[in-house]
């Protein structure tokens, strides 16, 4: 045996050989420290033993040790913190879809309808006449040609007796109120939607028919599909061309596929506002509920029958 100093600590102790550079219970203390995620504790409580000429070693293992236990309870408890923000942060962002989807679907059922108003690029915007765009998407609600917020939406549908717009107000802290346009139409003023009859072209009808009859089997009313065939047939830009015809369906991998048919009565699927031709998301079979591959195929029936 031979006297030596630890060099952790600079207290002296017996050590085997000169190559022991620390005391034993130093050392097996940092071996435990590193397995725990507390080994720069460790070092600090030692260097400051050390600065401090403390001489007694169970003191100082006791405080390396007591500092230890509340680093590695702190570790503990950021992870349990960060576990719980993770946890809270995926809860809000199902909340907020199924929020979406909810809303969606009481404005769908009820002929209120998404535009996007927005444009991919310049040359996109070089067809219209606008001096001011928007590019990227830019969603706007329309109620036949009259655009409206969702909260419009909402008291419009709650003053005409809708249970499902009403619980919605409920949801979101709205009172309910009469709406602008029943404000509008009890002083007798023309409702925004009384517009002179428009006049269409015979191409612009004879497009209009089909339209109407390739929407009305994707499962659109005989209204909702006369509004959506007229859109069409006036000129709106790319991003507009596109419509959502069902409620979401959420693929195996986790994303959502939105049922749609564009201008052109040819069916697709908007996965992250990308369409998706149906032949192209049937080759990933493995990612398709049944019943939603099954509906698919009746898609692509469609397609080969209108496009070849």
């Amino acid at each position: 045996m031979v006297r030596t100093i630890c060099d952790k600590t600079g207290i002296p102790f017996e050590a085997k050989s000169t190559r022991q550079i620390n005391h034993p219970e130093v050392s097996a203390l940092l071996n435990q420290a590193a397995r725990n995620g507390t080994y720069t504790t460790a070092l600090k409580v030692f260097a400051a033993c050390k600065q401090e000429g403390m001489t007694d070693i169970d003191a100082v293992i006791t405080r390396a040790c007591s500092a230890m236990e509340a680093a590695y309870q702190e570790q503990v408890e950021a992870k349990a913190q960060r576990k719980q923000e993770q946890r809270d942060s995926e809860r809000q962002r199902q909340d907020a879809r199924r929020d979406r989807e909810w809303t969606n679907s009481i404005l769908r059922d009820n002929g209120y309808k998404w535009f996007d108003l927005g444009f991919k690029d310049e040359e996109d915007a070089d067809f219209t006449n606008f001096n001011a765009v928007t590019y990227g998407r830019d969603w706007h609600l329309y109620y036949g040609d009259r655009e409206v917020s969702v909260k419009q939406a909402m008291l419009e549908l709650a003053w005409k007796g809708d249970r499902r717009a009403k619980n919605w107000l409920v949801e979101h802290g709205i009172a309910e109120e009469m709406p602008e346009i029943e404000k509008h139409r009890q002083d007798g003023e023309q409702s925004p939607t009384q517009e002179e009859e428009e006049q269409f072209t015979e191409e612009q009808l004879s497009y209009q028919q089909e339209a109407m009859q390739a929407l009305q089997e994707a499962g659109l009313s005989e209204e909702a599909a006369r509004k959506q065939a007229i859109f069409w047939s006036k000129p709106h830009n790319a991003s507009n061309d596109e419509l959502i015809i069902a409620p979401s369906v959420e693929l195996h991998d986790g994303r959502l596929a939105f049922p749609a048919i564009n201008g052109e009565f040819r069916y697709g699927i908007l996965m992250n506002n990308e369409w998706t031709g149906i032949d192209e998301l049937l080759a990933e079979e493995e990612l398709l509920p049944p019943s939603f591959r099954r509906q698919l195929m009746i898609y692509g029936e469609r397609n080969k029958r209108v496009h070849g």
